[in-house]
């Protein structure tokens, strides 16, 4: 329980009503910025870190190998992640898997979305999709 609190005007208020609608209009306040407005002109002086022929690498659908080559060097007995399950499961279920997990990559990259949520897929086998992304990435540098 907070037994007081400053307002704006710099005096202690000690009522438990008063201290619940100062939080309020606190986080009010605070969440419900003003939009800024921004001047966008500086972009155009920055160079283009990642070069036509990578970036196309990058956003390219990976394909069924690259996908198994990131399975297989993950370490079987790895805890498992946020779906449950370890690396022994993908290397075991592989000829199972690989063309849920397939689709859910692709679908993945072309929605521009490592988050389940957002490519409509409850299960979370996701990460192997980050984890692809990012070895690319690693190559590409």
């Amino acid at each position: 329980m907070i037994h007081k609190v400053k307002n704006d005007e710099g005096e202690w208020v000690e009522n438990q009503n008063q201290i619940a609608e100062l939080a309020v209009d606190f986080f009010h306040r605070f969440y419900s910025a003003e939009p800024i407005e921004r001047d966008l002109s500086i972009i155009d002086c920055l160079h283009a870190g990642v070069t036509e022929a990578e970036n196309q690498m990058l956003v390219a659908e990976p394909s069924q190998e690259e996908i198994r080559a990131r399975v297989f060097s993950m370490n079987p007995n790895s805890a498992a992640g946020p779906d449950g399950f370890g690396g022994d499961f993908y290397q075991i279920c592989w000829g199972i898997i690989k063309q849920d997990l397939s689709n859910l990559t692709g679908r993945c990259v072309e929605n521009g979305a490592l988050d389940v949520r957002k490519v409509g897929i409850q299960d979370q086998t996701v990460g192997q999709g980050i984890y692809l992304v990012q070895d690319r990435k690693d190559k590409a540098i």
